[in-house]
């Protein structure tokens, strides 16, 4: 395709809102704002500061090395239920906050 052509790489999300949206990022945020308490700006902390995308999502970028089995097997499962673990919350403060999903 043309978009292949120009190297734009290929978008896959991965929607998580039930498993951590609303009240769970929220008890998530939470721990995280306890455990950085006077170490970045009280404010920086406010969970209201910062923007949920609606819904939750992963989302990763690949170029052109996904193809083949890997891509044809993520498009069979698309719309399939994943069970993800949040293994580290980060954020750049009153900027910018981030997980790493797996």
């Amino acid at each position: 395709t043309a978009a292949a052509a120009r190297g734009v790489p290929w978008y896959c999300g991965l929607d998580v809102d039930a498993a951590l949206g609303g009240a769970v990022l929220s008890s998530m945020w939470g721990e995280l704002a306890e455990a950085c308490s006077g170490l970045v700006r009280s404010e920086d902390l406010e969970f209201s500061r910062y923007w949920v995308p609606q819904p939750l999502h992963v989302t990763t970028f690949y170029g052109e090395e996904v193809r083949g089995h890997a891509k044809a097997e993520s498009q069979i499962k698309e719309g399939d239920v994943a069970t993800v673990l949040l293994d580290v919350m980060a954020f750049v403060p009153g900027h910018l906050a981030f997980a790493v999903v797996t």
